[in-house]
């Protein structure tokens, strides 16, 4: 007879690695107010290797963009297209925020609104979780582009000139040419 080891029962259930797998449930709550790829470690509940610390189990959050706003840290982003009517004589407009309410949203007439203006409604955005008090929230800062219409008929053209001030007029010397701009499709 030669040496070496006896061999006994051999172990099935870990395949004789020393170590048995295990799935267990890992019931967490997910915040509201969680930032983009956000990690939450659980220690001692990752992998285990025999006579070694057990490892962390670490989730990873991948927070989906949201159609209309756009999130910086507690601070929301959206923006509106809104008529030059509604631009030059006053807006009045509903927007639906994250959890289902409906602000109503107002520029008073005469507060002029001009393409890609901002502006912002205190209050409205995400929870700010490092203040104590519950009524933290970021801002919510809403853009207006302004819609122009591609034409105008000649009875408006002249109500409007009416209506506005004047054009500042425009002299050449006399080696000035006069030049049309027009619209590029129209060439």
């Amino acid at each position: 007879l030669g040496s070496g080891f006896m061999e006994r029962a051999r172990c099935r259930s870990c395949s004789e690695m020393g170590v048995v797998v295990h799935r267990h449930p890992l019931n967490i709550t997910i915040p509201k107010d969680i930032p983009r790829r956000h990690e939450m470690v659980f220690e001692g509940l990752g992998h285990h290797v025999p006579r070694k610390e057990p490892g962390d189990a670490v989730i990873t959050f991948h927070v989906e963009e949201h159609p209309l706003f756009t999130r910086r840290q507690q601070n929301l982003f959206t923006h509106r297209d809104i008529s030059l009517t509604e631009a030059l004589c006053g807006l009045q407009m509903s927007i639906s925020t994250l959890d289902g309410r409906q602000l109503l949203v107002k520029t008073k007439a005469g507060d002029i609104l001009k393409p890609r203006t901002v502006r912002c409604i205190h209050g409205e955005g995400m929870p700010i979780p490092w203040r104590h008090s519950q009524e933290s929230f970021g801002d919510l800062f809403i853009r207006f582009d302004v819609i122009f219409p591609d034409t105008l008929d000649k009875d408006t053209l002249e109500k409007m000139k009416e209506l506005l001030p004047p054009s500042k007029p425009c002299t050449l010397d006399r080696y000035g040419d006069i030049i049309i701009c027009r619209k590029l499709r129209d060439r």
